[in-house]
């Protein structure tokens, strides 16, 4: 654990001024957005996101795939590799509620 700190603190050190320059940038954005689902046939990208979201996601395949993830997480824990069957949970679960996650990604668009 001492040793893990040490070689954080040694990062953290060397590279003050990246994170120094990243905050920066983070706090001079101007604008920021996010992914509105396509609601109409006419939105750009319509016909993608409706088969691999409401289609393949929400339906049966994205429940197989589900299940499928939640039952290698039980064999990777009964195996003793937790953190193989942790991530593999929170991929399940992320895959689960895709089209939010989908919706909520965002990026900022300009600077000062």
């Amino acid at each position: 654990m001492k040793k893990q700190l040490q070689k954080t603190n040694q990062f953290l050190n060397n590279n003050k001024g990246y994170i120094a320059l990243g905050a920066t940038l983070m706090l001079a954005s101007v604008d920021a957005s996010a992914f509105t689902a396509p609601t109409a046939t006419t939105d750009f990208l319509y016909d993608a996101y409706d088969v691999v979201i409401n289609k393949l996601s929400k339906g049966g395949v994205g429940f197989a795939v589900g299940a499928a993830m939640t039952l290698g997480a039980a064999v990777a824990a009964m195996k003793g590799s937790y953190v193989i069957a942790g991530t593999t949970l929170v991929a399940a679960f992320i895959g689960a509620k895709l089209d939010t996650v989908t919706t909520s990604l965002g990026m900022v668009t300009s600077f000062l």
